[in-house]
């Protein structure tokens, strides 16, 4: 199966081309450009090098959310308008599900923490046997500090392997709260990486088959810091007014 997988739902962003079932292209970028400005060149540059023409494409694979509002906007705009154009599926994942395959090879569990502001991570909570990875808790958005307790509440104090961008935001809580315990992620597996979102597309992929993106959107989980600020400001006003 062809696959072009991106990520704009988090603070980076990544681009990966699988082909017949083989990722053969994977590019990181860390560089402070927004995504507007860096994804369309980045996939370009992909597609010239490996050689892949859009056409030869079977489907598009992005990150769905938790992560940045303008990001997952971005990201649903570019992913729509190439299915719909292409007539080929539009295949959706949880950001949270692609970094927990950061934690491939682990024994105990793996918690993505995506930087959500005001102390608050975007997470769930996983385990994984060292070969597979089962989500074990709901998405959720909670305080930082809410769910340091919850995993210290865990039976048999298992390894806990954390990543995602919160990582460098909450390090030193995290060591505080867990010791030992805790294993922070380094480098590029702090980040969402598309090679983990193509291939599992390629798994998701029957489920799609016929959308082309008509019904997929992005999952939030809370509602936008401008809205919430809004909100601090208006205590007794509605948006809706």
């Amino acid at each position: 199966m062809n696959i072009l997988a991106f990520d704009t739902a988090s603070s980076s962003g990544a681009v990966a081309i699988m082909k017949d079932g083989a990722i053969i292209a994977h590019t990181q970028l860390n560089i402070g450009l927004t995504h507007s400005e860096q994804l369309l060149p980045a996939v370009d540059d992909l597609m010239q090098l490996t050689g892949m023409k859009m056409a030869q494409l079977d489907a598009i694979a992005i990150t769905a959310g938790p992560g940045s509002f303008t990001g997952l906007r971005i990201g649903f705009s570019t992913a729509k308008g190439m299915a719909l154009g292409l007539k080929k599926p539009l295949i959706p994942l949880s950001t949270l599900d692609v970094l927990a395959q950061n934690g491939a090879g682990v024994r105990g569990l793996i918690v993505p923490i995506m930087n959500a502001r005001r102390k608050q991570v975007y997470t769930a909570v996983y385990r994984s046997n060292g070969q597979e990875i089962t989500r074990q808790s709901d998405y959720q958005a909670i305080a930082i500090a809410d769910l340091l307790q919850e995993i210290k509440a865990v039976a048999g104090a298992p390894l806990v392997y954390f990543t995602g961008d919160g990582v460098d935001v909450f390090a030193d809580t995290v060591r505080d709260t867990l010791g030992e315990q805790a294993v922070l992620a380094e480098g590029c597996r702090k980040f969402v990486c598309a090679d983990a979102l193509a291939l599992l597309a390629e798994k998701e992929a029957a489920a799609w088959a016929d959308l082309h993106g008509m019904r997929v959107e992005p999952m939030y989980l809370r509602e936008s810091e401008a809205v919430i600020k809004w909100r601090e400001a208006h205590p007794d006003e509605s948006l809706e007014d």
